[in-house]
C-alpha cells in the first residue's frame, strides 16, 4: 500500500504551442505513440500505489477527459474530476483539491510531464515518506532541457536547495520538473500566496514558501531518469520515437 494515497493531475494547459494540434483537443490526450499523453503521468502515480486521482482541467475540456478515461474503474483506480475556471496558477489547483486531499499529503503532476527510467519510483517514494514522515515539500529536478524554459532549482556546493525561481532571464542549473509532492496542509500555504505579475497563484511561490520554512527538498535525476519536454512538434515526435524504441526492445 502506498505511504501516500492521493494524487492530483493538472491537465488544464490548453497546447496553444502545439497549434493546430490542439484546435479541438486537449493537448493531455494527445497520443504520444501507442496511447494518450495523460497515460504517462497516471503511470507514475500508479507506480508508487497512488491510485486515488483527482484530474484538473478547463471547463472546456471536463467531458473529453471524462469520455476518454472515465471512472478509471477499468483500469482499478479511481478518478475524480474537477475544473480550473481561469487560469490563475499551478498552485490553485491545490485549493480547488482541498476537500479531496483533506488533511494528508498529496503528490502533483502535470498533465504532460512524462518521466522514464528505473529509479523514478524509488524517488518518488523517499518522498512520499519524507512528506508523511517530516512535513517535507519535494522538487524534482533534471538538467535535461532549457531552464528559461521552466522554473529553476538553484543548489549550493552540498546539493541542497537554496533557492527556486520561475523561469530566469539567465540561464540556470537544474529545470523543475511537472513532479511535485506536498506534505498535509499545502492549501493552506496557497491561500496566504500573493499573485504574480500573471495575476495567478505560481507554483513556483509556493516552494519558495517551503523553502523559507526549511521545509522544501530536491530529488535529481540522473542519466538513467529521462525527462520528455512535450511543448513543441519535435519534442511530441522525439518521445514517441522514444516509447517506440522501448516498446521494440520489449518484444
Amino acid at each position: 500500500m502506498s505511504i501516500i494515497t492521493k494524487g492530483i493531475i493538472l491537465a488544464g494547459d490548453s497546447g496553444d504551442k502545439l497549434y493546430p494540434l490542439t484546435m479541438g483537443v486537449p493537448k493531455q490526450l494527445l497520443p504520444i505513440y501507442d496511447k494518450p499523453m495523460i497515460f504517462y503521468p497516471i503511470k507514475t502515480l500508479v507506480e508508487v500505489g497512488i491510485t486515488d486521482i483527482l484530474i484538473i482541467t478547463s471547463p472546456k475540456y471536463i467531458s473529453a477527459f471524462i469520455q476518454a478515461l472515465g471512472d478509471g474503474s477499468e483500469y482499478g483506480m479511481k478518478f475524480t474530476y474537477a475544473t480550473q475556471t481561469s487560469p490563475e496558477g499551478a498552485a490553485q489547483a491545490l485549493t480547488i483539491g482541498a476537500h479531496f486531499v483533506g488533511n494528508e499529503p498529496v503528490c502533483m503532476i502535470t498533465g504532460d510531464c512524462i518521466i522514464e527510467g528505473e529509479g523514478v519510483t524509488e524517488k518518488l517514494r523517499k518522498a512520499l515518506r519524507a512528506a508523511k514522515n517530516s512535513g517535507q515539500a519535494t522538487i524534482f529536478i533534471s538538467q535535461d532541457y532549457d531552464p528559461n524554459q521552466y522554473g529553476v532549482a538553484i543548489l549550493d556546493k552540498a546539493g541542497k536547495c537554496h533557492s527556486v525561481e520561475g523561469k530566469p532571464s539567465s540561464p540556470q542549473h537544474y529545470s523543475i520538473t511537472g513532479l511535485y509532492v506536498f506534505p498535509k496542509g499545502v492549501a493552506d500555504y496557497v491561500k496566504v500566496l500573493d499573485k504574480s505579475e500573471r495575476g495567478r497563484y505560481e507554483v513556483t511561490s509556493l516552494n519558495q514558501a517551503y523553502l523559507a520554512a526549511n521545509k522544501l527538498q530536491v530529488q535529481k535525476f540522473g542519466e538513467d531518469i529521462l525527462w520528455f519536454d512535450t511543448n513543441t512538434f519535435n519534442s511530441l515526435l522525439r518521445v514517441s520515437n522514444f516509447m517506440q524504441s522501448k516498446d521494440k526492445k520489449r518484444l
